[in-house]
């Protein structure tokens, strides 16, 4: 796993890396993009599921009548998509998060036996899974609970899939999903669970493939086939750190620079937009379609919150009030012409 090197170099030596096989497969869906496709069809990219088609309307009747019958826990609905179980989860913040992709044949199935085992321990969980009429994308099961108890929901998803592995079998594993835990088709988040980590995975995919055809300008990447795969791999890695989702050694997550940074181009004119809004203000650098913007985008990949007074870049700088101006303005203008 290769990174553009921040000037904080020495952050590199606490990452934990991604497989190789997680950085290629979102390298493949960045090829995939184009600017006319629509948010939800880079994430069908990252999350649809390789079952086509289902049968398990009875298995989640069974299991909703099961869990009606369990006292200490509370259950509710999240519009036609998702049902929710809740366990001792009085707690608002629930810094944990898993994830599991089983057939839809075995999903609860594995329900029913995680809560059987869950109850008994009483640990604080909220499960997260998917209503039979929603199961075209691969997060079926998400498992919430808090940093005291990961370790030993862990050991419990560990036994159950060594004593129910038959579920196990022909688990999928989404594009998006880059950390393996110890347990075979269990992956961890790496955001905070207040943060969008989906809308986070569809900006990656969308800037990556943005900032390739910014920096290289390559018609076809397969003439150079590997050359380019190793470009945009480079480019995931970096914008997975940018982003925030990439964890330490110790499991958390690395935040470097200008956390909430976006990058947009242009191309039609060939501009690469690098944006940033803190407390300070709002911060805007673009990055000029020649040698100087592009290796000035490079040299300021993770942050855009320094004065960029470069060769190839038009920078500007608004303070909290103009911004809020400047996007009044915008709003009566396009008031006015509808």
């Amino acid at each position: 796993m290769n990174f553009i090197t921040p000037k904080e170099s020495s952050i590199l030596n606490n990452i934990k890396l991604v497989d190789e096989i997680a950085i290629l497969e979102l390298t493949k869906v960045a090829f995939k993009y184009n600017s006319k496709m629509k948010r939800e069809e880079v994430r069908n990219l990252l999350f649809k599921s390789k079952y086509d088609s289902f049968n398990v309307e009875k298995n989640e009747l069974n299991l909703e009548n099961y869990l009606s019958h369990i006292s200490n826990i509370s259950l509710k609905k999240q519009s036609n998509e998702y049902n929710w179980i809740l366990i001792n989860s009085d707690k608002d913040y629930l810094t944990s998060k898993y994830y599991l992709a089983p057939n839809p044949e075995n999903m609860h199935e594995i329900i029913n036996v995680l809560v059987n085992n869950l109850i008994i321990e009483n640990f604080p969980i909220k499960i997260k899974y998917q209503q039979s009429t929603n199961m075209k994308y691969t997060d079926r099961i998400i498992i919430y609970t808090d940093e005291f108890s990961k370790e030993n929901i862990e050991n419990i998803l560990d036994e159950i899939s060594k004593t129910h592995s038959n579920l196990f079998i022909d688990c999928e594993r989404a594009k998006s999903w880059i950390y393996k835990t110890d347990i075979p088709n269990v992956f961890k988040s790496t955001d905070d669970i207040g943060d969008v980590n989906t809308e986070k995975l569809i900006d990656l995919i969308i800037e990556s493939k943005e900032s390739y055809d910014f920096l290289y300008n390559e018609k076809n990447y397969l003439i150079n086939k590997e050359e380019s795969i190793n470009k945009m791999k480079l480019l995931i890695g970096s914008i997975l750190l940018r982003k925030g989702l990439l964890l330490s050694n110790d499991e958390k997550p690395i935040y470097i620079n200008d956390i909430n940074i976006k990058t947009s181009y242009d191309y039609k004119k060939m501009i690469m937009k690098s944006i940033s809004m803190d407390t300070s203000g709002f911060y805007e650098a673009k990055f000029l379609s020649n040698k100087e913007g592009r290796n000035a985008y490079l040299d300021n990949f993770y942050s855009v919150s320094n004065n960029i007074s470069l060769d190839g870049v038009e920078y500007r700088f608004l303070t909290p009030k103009q911004r809020q101006d400047e996007i009044n303005k915008k709003l009566r203008l396009r008031k006015n012409n509808l």
